[in-house]
């Protein structure tokens, strides 16, 4: 340690460190400078794939070659795989779904790709093979994922629109085979009180690889009315209960509080709706009571309640 601590302060031991440090370097300089032929792998990037095929993971990934450069161009292909592009309008049809491609005669095309110091000197791969798989099509629903708040008094009339409600997609069996819906990303529109109309993204799963989508967004749209709640008494109708039977229930009538859009608030009536109560549903499922459910109603109608929504009743033979 001490000889070493001599060492460092010693001016003659740092004139020789120096002189040591800028040798290696210029020997270095030197060494980078001359030429040098050496192999190399290149990985492959198909372009101009037809929109009806896809590329299946059988083809071919690398290309081998032999090329020349200086040391200080050589460098980076030791650290890195540079990509050279193989244009499938260049390919030939080998058999059913599977091509091949000649890189020995587009050598070229291929040494263009270099930097512009860096020589194509041979090409060992004698060919490539390619299998282009058949794309095939269908539609597929879209579901939007919407959460609604409306101003007090007012809701949707109907139901809301989605355009396209559908979208086309283009991929190989093997990656729509479980595609059968897509969703919109999830989006909460709030403070609403006049008609919608919102553009919503389409959900791309992130395992979905190499589909295409013919539409990427959709248009939401609704009709929004100002509603208030209404309450209407109905009579209603006891189904499926044997001849021979009589029944008396408790109460006879029911009340239906929904909401409807004003302008329909005075149009409103009890013969517009239809209530039904199935006898044998209610022996079938062991119930002492009824079950009352609306069977038809206004179609501009909301949240429709029945009340009561069990019925009390006595058989008599």
């Amino acid at each position: 340690m001490l000889l070493f601590r001599k060492l460092r302060t010693n001016k003659k031991f740092q004139t020789f460190l120096i002189f040591l440090c800028l040798s290696t370097i210029s020997w270095l300089l030197i060494k980078l400078s001359k030429k040098y032929t050496t192999p190399a792998y290149f990985d492959i990037k198909y372009i101009n794939l037809p929109k009806e095929k896809e590329l299946s993971s059988y083809s071919n990934k690398q290309l081998h070659v032999l090329i020349q450069g200086t040391g200080f161009n050589l460098l980076k292909y030791k650290f890195t795989t540079p990509t050279l592009k193989v244009d499938l309008n260049d390919i030939q049809v080998l058999g059913k779904n599977k091509y091949f491609y000649l890189p020995k005669s587009h050598f070229v095309k291929i040494e263009d790709q270099l930097d512009k110091n860096t020589n194509l000197q041979k090409i060992y791969t004698d060919s490539i093979f390619i299998q282009l798989n058949k794309n095939i099509s269908r539609k597929i629903p879209v579901i939007a994922d919407v959460n609604f708040q409306f101003e007090t008094g007012i809701n949707i009339k109907g139901k809301y629109e989605l355009i396209p409600d559908s979208v086309t997609v283009m991929g190989s069996s093997n990656a729509l085979q479980n595609l059968n819906e897509i969703h919109t990303e999830k989006v909460e529109i709030q403070h609403i009180s006049s008609n919608i109309e919102k553009l919503l993204p389409l959900k791309i799963p992130e395992n979905i690889k190499n589909v295409n989508f013919s539409e990427k967004e959709v248009v939401l749209k609704a009709e929004v009315l100002k509603y208030t709640e209404a309450t209407v008494e109905v009579d209603f109708e006891v189904i499926n209960l044997p001849k021979e039977d009589k029944i008396i229930t408790f109460p006879n009538k029911v009340e239906i509080k929904c909401q409807v859009p004003i302008e329909k608030f005075k149009d409103l009536d009890k013969n517009l709706f239809k209530v039904e109560c199935d006898y044998e549903y209610s022996k079938s499922q062991n119930l002492n009571y009824l079950l009352p459910k609306v069977i038809i109603k206004p179609k501009y109608i909301n949240s429709v309640r029945i009340i009561p929504n069990k019925i009390e009743f006595l058989i008599n033979k």
